[in-house]
């Protein structure tokens, strides 16, 4: 990713540094607050309702991870009225309000956000341009990146929210979002020997915005959702799925600054690639070099109706056992486009991605039997 934009004291903002970084389609925005006891008499953040006392008591309890998800809309004030009830006498029922409509403007333009808390302590924002065209929002300074870097990696396909219990949390995304289940996987289809979860796609009319839920399901031992809940102290997003059309590429250059700082990729056994099922996917799909890539890198393959995807994982991306990042190409019909949720999600493959996360559970020596 490259470095777009700034927001910190040099450009007003004596709350909290912000950097934003950008690759294609995709926009991360790293935000830490001062926690400064000293109160500059003139403040200019972007935010107008940024606590750096909320962010500091967040990332204790939780660690680093993610707080907002940025959804782009045509009407940021409706969709916010909507998912809060506005108006509707059975307020209980309705998403809890975190920042109202809002406009934000600069020279470059406008745009109106507006916030909802989705599941746990995670933010829904919803983000409105009024032909801005600034590198991210208002109050931010674009900022040319000496060393920009690009992996190939396209847009986010999906982000995935692990949370205690499923069908409420699916029913509320339902009723404030109007989504629909895209997909859903149940534990008889996703468990191993020991572990096992239930997980349901939850996507908007369009089907270009997907937000997976997953939930622990009873097994031997206590799966990756029930230690995520445990590390991460709630519900929140477990991983963000990044789209590529190369993604042998793209994996080349991560794999080469992965003792640099980088991403870990985690490990699949060779076993996997012996599996039938596998053997014929690749050898239908791809070529005899590639298919030496795909080995080579651990990357795992599947395939439903439409087309089929090729995944890898990373490990967390920081101390506690909770995000981490997944990869993905998807090949539908023949051809690798940009279509969300083409070639499924990796049904296929969960049982050889459990078995690896189990690994580095045990390691952890959090594999542990799951109380009845």
């Amino acid at each position: 990713m490259k470095l777009i934009a700034r927001s910190m004291h040099e450009t007003g903002n004596h709350q909290y540094a912000s950097y934003v970084l950008e690759t294609n389609r995709i926009k991360w925005a790293i935000v830490s607050p001062y926690l400064s006891e000293f109160q500059h008499p003139e403040q200019k953040f972007p935010h107008p309702n940024f606590s750096g006392t909320y962010v500091k008591d967040w990332v204790a309890k939780h660690g680093s991870g993610v707080a907002v998800i940025g959804i782009r809309v045509t009407n940021a004030t409706e969709a916010y009225e909507k998912s809060t009830g506005v108006g509707e006498p059975d307020q209980d029922q309705f998403a809890k309000g975190r920042t109202p409509p809002t406009e934000l403007k600069d020279n470059l333009g406008a745009i109106i956000f507006s916030e909802i808390f989705i599941y746990g302590d995670t933010i829904l924002r919803f983000i409105e341009y009024k032909g801005y065209t600034g590198p991210y929002i208002p109050g931010y300074e674009a900022v040319t990146d000496p060393n920009p870097l690009d992996y190939g990696v396209y847009r986010m396909d999906h982000v995935v929210g692990n949370v205690p219990e499923l069908i409420p949390v699916v029913e509320k995304v339902k009723k404030w979002l109007g989504f629909h289940v895209f997909a859903e996987f149940s534990q008889e289809e996703i468990q191993t020997e020991w572990t096992s979860l239930n997980s349901k796609v939850m996507a908007n009319n369009y089907e270009t915005v997907l937000l997976p839920l997953n939930e622990p399901a009873k097994k031997k031992r206590e799966s990756q959702i029930t230690e995520f809940l445990k590390a991460y102290n709630g519900p929140g997003v477990q991983h963000i799925a990044m789209f590529t059309p190369e993604i042998l590429a793209s994996i080349d250059l991560i794999s080469k600054v992965s003792n640099e700082g980088g991403f870990e990729l985690i490990p699949t056994p060779k076993e996997y690639y012996e599996d039938e099922m596998v053997k014929t996917i690749m050898k239908e799909n791809l070529t005899p070099d590639a298919e030496e890539l795909v080995k080579k890198y651990g990357i795992l393959i599947d395939k439903d109706a439409e087309g089929v995807l090729l995944q890898i994982f990373t490990k967390p991306l920081f101390d506690r056992p909770t995000i981490f990042v997944e990869i993905i190409q998807r090949i539908c019909n023949g051809e690798v486009v940009d279509k969300p949720g083409c070639g499924g999600f990796g049904k296929g493959n969960f049982r050889a991605l459990f078995q690896s996360i189990e690994r580095l559970q045990q390691a952890r020596g959090m594999l542990l039997e799951e109380k009845q």
